[in-house]
């Protein structure tokens, strides 16, 4: 009989996860969930989750066990920070590298900071970007850990998006559409430099540094684009076509895309795409979930559909190191090498961006896709009309790109002239087949200042802008 006992409280044991001391040293765990207290239970099917189909050994604990030991200042955040360091740095190996946030940020609060400094517009930004940093380290600009959220208000929210992850991660199946991408950019609006193609630019470079197996999509809010698409458009094609990452690029905010309301929070109840889950990466400003507001990411991570997870800003940021982030994580996300979020995440070189590109759900999170297969059409269709396109980058120091089509053979001379029409440089003077080309100009030794290009391809004759500052 006694033996039966024993047993049985080994068993209770089992069944039932029990207390840890959290600055026990040799505590082992790969994962750890931060939540509270009325969420625990919730976070048990993703523990069990993790631990089956990823080989994490996961903790869950919650911030009334995290201030009983680690409670040394006043601010909640910086508790928080001082324990997940403490983890990440003093725990048994393999230490742990993931942490997620589980709650809005009336449960679990971030850190206030200026999204620009010195900057007349600039914003206060909410951020979970220093709890990713080790205050044991030496370095202060080092971050030594993958933090995510999901800014779940309710119990129904978390059990959402748990259920979205557990069914994806947990399917071995594979379809098209975890080979694509959708790129959405902002109207274009007209500029000296730019002339109306800042953002359009932006859209195909970051889609032209996709691996040759990701088809990608475009859609331009400007009804002169090839690309035109309206919202129906952008509805449509995540519902029916479905998409394993949506890029948008341009302006915006927490709760619409562009200032034109292309696509806004409200719209996100239009997602019904059948399971097809996919990853927002968003130029515009996102926020975390309170009591009383939401960010179109947040809304569509928590809903039964849409999201599983997101790589978006969190304050106002410049355009030119937003791009080279969305230019990076496109390379990473479906790279041969399959990346997960946190360290698609890392990958971004540019401090001050990455503390305002936060993580949206679980930072562990990898994407599905077949790297075998070549699903973008092959280039073979000629253009149908001669086309110059504006250089980019521009403004430029010292060396830009120049893209011309030929819809049938011949020589193509391209030049470039000062304001005073004196022609200053031969970027080419040969013979092209019909097809798309591009053309790399150096400008190293010309003077800053405005130039003219032209081309000249029999009948053809067109000329654009560029500006060169060293």
């Amino acid at each position: 009989m006694r033996s039966f006992i024993v047993l049985f409280v080994i068993m209770l044991q089992t069944a039932f996860s029990q207390p840890v001391s959290l600055s026990d040293t040799t505590n082992q765990y790969d994962y750890v969930i931060i939540t509270v207290p009325e969420f625990k239970s919730v976070c048990e099917q993703f523990k069990i989750h993790k631990e089956a189909v990823r080989n994490f050994k996961v903790l869950i604990t919650d911030i009334s066990e995290i201030f009983q030991e680690f409670d040394s200042s006043l601010i909640k955040q910086d508790n928080i920070k001082s324990f997940i360091s403490y983890a990440g740095t003093f725990w048994r190996n393999p230490k742990p590298k993931y942490f997620l946030l589980a709650g809005d940020l009336t449960k679990i609060p971030n850190y206030e900071i200026i999204s620009v400094p010195y900057y007349e517009k600039t914003d206060t930004a909410k951020s979970d970007f220093y709890y990713a940093m080790n205050k044991y380290s030496t370095d202060t600009t080092e971050t030594s850990f993958y933090v995510g959220r999901i800014a779940a208000r309710n119990t129904t929210e978390l059990n959402n998006y748990f259920n979205k992850l557990i069914q994806y991660e947990g399917s071995s199946s594979l379809s098209l559409w975890n080979n694509k991408a959708l790129i959405l950019s902002d109207d274009q609006y007209t500029t000296e430099s730019f002339e109306g193609k800042l953002w359009e630019n932006f859209s195909l470079d970051i889609g032209n540094n996709a691996s040759s197996y990701i088809n990608v999509k475009y859609f331009f809010e400007d009804d002169s684009s090839d690309y035109y698409g309206t919202k129906d458009s952008i509805v449509q094609f995540i519902n029916n076509s479905g998409t394993a990452a949506v890029f948008f690029i341009g302006h915006g905010n927490s709760i619409q895309y562009t200032h034109e309301k292309y696509f806004t929070i409200d719209d996100v109840d239009l997602i019904d795409n059948g399971n097809k889950f996919f990853i927002t990466f968003y130029f515009g400003t996102q926020y975390f979930s309170d009591t009383v507001s939401s960010s179109i990411t947040d809304k569509l991570l928590l809903s039964d559909d849409g999201a599983i997870g997101g790589l978006n800003y969190v304050g106002v940021h410049y355009a030119n190191p937003a791009f080279l982030v969305f230019q990076e994580s496109m390379r990473k996300i479906f790279s041969e090498s399959r990346y997960t979020l946190g360290e698609v995440w890392e990958s971004s070189e540019i401090i001050s961006s990455r503390r305002l590109f936060n993580i949206f759900g679980d930072p562990s999170l990898k994407l599905k896709y077949d790297i075998f297969t070549g699903v973008k059409p092959p280039v073979n269709i000629l253009p149908d009309k001669y086309s110059l396109k504006q250089n980019y980058p521009n403004p430029f120091n010292p060396s830009t790109t120049i893209k011309f089509s030929l819809p049938e053979d011949g020589i193509v001379k391209l030049k470039v002239y000062n304001l005073l029409g004196k022609e200053v440089a031969t970027i080419t003077n040969d013979f092209y087949k019909a097809g798309e080309y591009r053309v790399d100009f150096n400008a190293g030794d010309l003077s800053s200042g405005v130039y003219f290009y032209t081309i000249k391809a029999k009948n053809f004759t067109q000329t654009k802008k560029m500006t060169l500052i060293k």
